[in-house]
């Protein structure tokens, strides 16, 4: 391209629309590729917890730009293939904007909640009439026609502080009213208790119910030698326990053969896991996603959605031992079958 101070004013604008087009069409390759890249969980791969962190940290989009390709491909991918193709095609002429496709999508979402969801024709006959418009007049028009009388009220968390949150929800009156009662419960202790507090208490409390690692309350019977029942040992379960780091608890091939049932790999029938090696296994890798990238050694440490996962794989000859037990988010589950089933294989479970 030659300098661009001895383009005429014509030149200049018909080039500038040019690349405007080329940036547009551009825009919804990007998006397919993202949906590629979801389906195949390759984020996880690279040590990332979600698409959303791989588009942040590896492709350096901003927060909100990341979300908007984010919601605009599974909006996409939510279409029928051809009115996909004609929103597509929308978007490349800038009749629809990538704004247009995440505030449908949220809309969309919300509806579903409030059981109002909305078939192919629908979601078209919507994101038609957001042509063209600003995103504000987008937003009036999506209010106007969703199903809740009351515009809903965002919510979100910013920092207050170095040690403090401040977070913005709204709760239904269901709710409100159990969070009065526990209030209440606990005012003799608390007289002057702060609703930051409460949740504070409250969550402490759902935590110590609800996290796999602890010890269940309840007394174990001892047997006539005075022991307690061998089976809630996770060591009597074919393996030792580990107390590696996550980072650590990478395994390469050498060592996935070893694990493997007498280097057979004849299938082996699923075996239950008991609840003492599960809690065991929560405990050793921390109540978080132990994937580690081999290549650069980062973490994935998600929180979310997490599953206890073979190492070796049930189908491959795995045995269910802590040795080849691991916790692992969903996605870092999902990339590890495609990585020993295939994805062929392994499709059908993805959608």
């Amino acid at each position: 391209m030659g300098n661009l101070k001895e383009l005429s004013d014509a030149a200049l604008i018909e080039r500038t629309q040019e690349l405007v087009g080329i940036e547009r069409d551009t825009t919804t390759k990007v998006l397919e590729h993202l949906r590629e890249i979801e389906r195949r969980r390759l984020f996880s791969s690279l040590g990332m917890s979600s698409l959303f962190q791989y588009c942040v940290e590896i492709l350096k989009y901003s927060e909100s730009a990341a979300n908007r390709r984010i919601s605009s491909m599974r909006l996409l991918k939510s279409l029928e293939p051809q009115t996909a193709a004609e929103i597509k095609l929308k978007v490349e002429n800038g009749s629809l904007t990538l704004s247009h496709l995440a505030q449908a999508q949220s809309f969309f979402t919300k509806e579903s909640k409030n059981n109002a969801v909305l078939n192919n024709g629908g979601k078209k006959e919507i994101l038609n009439s957001l042509e063209g418009k600003s995103t504000r007049q987008a937003e009036t028009i999506l209010q106007a026609a969703s199903s809740q009388p009351i515009p809903p009220i965002r919510e979100y968390t910013r920092p207050a502080s170095n040690d403090r949150t401040e977070i913005h929800l709204v709760v239904d009156k269901e709710t409100m009213g159990l969070l009065n009662q526990v209030r209440g419960l606990l005012s003799h202790s608390h007289p002057q208790l702060t609703w930051g507090e409460l949740i504070g208490i409250v969550s402490k409390a759902a935590w110590e119910k609800l996290d796999p690692a602890r010890e269940p309350k309840r007394k174990r019977k001892s047997n006539s030698t005075g022991d307690t029942d061998n089976q809630s040992k996770p060591e009597a379960q074919g393996g030792s326990v580990q107390t590696k780091d996550p980072v650590h608890l990478t395994v390469n091939l050498t060592k996935k053969n070893e694990v493997a049932s007498g280097g057979t790999n004849k299938p082996k029938p699923r075996e239950n896991i008991p609840a003492a090696m599960k809690r065991e296994i929560w405990r050793r890798d921390r109540s978080k996603c132990s994937t580690v990238n081999p290549l650069t050694g980062r973490a994935c440490g998600s929180t979310r959605f997490l599953q206890i996962h073979h190492i070796v794989a049930v189908a491959l000859g795995g045995l269910t031992v802590i040795s080849n037990l691991q916790l692992r988010c969903a996605y870092c589950n999902q990339r590890a079958a495609i990585d020993d089933l295939g994805l062929k294989r392994m499709d059908p479970y993805l959608r």
